[in-house]
């Protein structure tokens, strides 16, 4: 099944604060799935994993200690959304010796506050990890080598430079599995109010009367 990609949007916002983040980085965890969605990559399923991993950790824990020299968390697992944010507002103050970040939950997340950065710069970025690179002039991405699929990072390396030769084709809906949508689903189930009693009097239909 396929869906428009603010539809994706929306319910990736509402995901990301049913694990228990803020709105703020509620609304970029779900810009980011539908930035990676629109540039061909399957953001359902990366955000879907993200969230699976941080489920029930403290969030607080989850992101870089310092913003000085590499970035490690204090429980040794880096949030990519918190991380991502953190990149893309101090793009000016890595942007000449690159960025370390260790121990990134599902790595390609970072990719889209990556774009946000080359944007900024108007240059290309490009985020290693293992034997998987991946760059972007802020608006497309190209896979240079790999499978952004991972996980997990032991360490991403981001830079600027590198070439955007080969831009995976972009995409207007995402068709993620039933699987990864039902995730997104279940998390944003836990942002809705419990049904009582004075709500299904207030709200239509029957309320507590069954018209037999």
């Amino acid at each position: 099944m396929s869906f428009a990609l603010i539809e994706v949007e929306a319910t990736a916002k509402k995901a990301a604060r049913g694990a228990g983040y803020g709105w703020g980085v509620a609304e970029e965890a779900s810009k980011a799935a539908r930035w990676l969605c629109a540039a061909g990559i399957d953001g359902v399923a990366a955000l879907a994993r993200a969230l699976e991993k941080v489920d029930g950790k403290t969030l607080a824990d989850l992101t870089p200690t310092a913003l000085g020299g590499d970035w490690r968390s204090e429980q040794g697992l880096m949030c990519p959304l918190s991380a991502g944010a953190a990149l893309s507002d101090a793009a000016v103050f890595w942007a000449e010796e690159g960025k370390r970040i260790d121990g990134v939950v599902v790595p390609v997340l970072l990719l889209p506050f990556a774009a946000n950065a080359a944007r900024q710069l108007d240059k290309v970025v490009t985020l290693s990890w293992g034997s998987t690179q991946i760059a972007t002039d802020g608006y497309v991405a190209s896979v240079v080598s790999g499978d952004p699929a991972a996980d997990s990072a032991e360490t991403v390396v981001v830079r600027c430079g590198g070439e955007v030769s080969q831009a995976l084709p972009a995409q207007t809906r995402a068709i993620p599995s039933d699987a990864d949508w039902s995730t997104l689903n279940q998390f944003a189930h836990r942002t809705y109010a419990p049904d009582t009693e004075e709500s299904r009097l207030k709200g239509a239909g029957a309320g507590l009367n069954d018209n037999d």
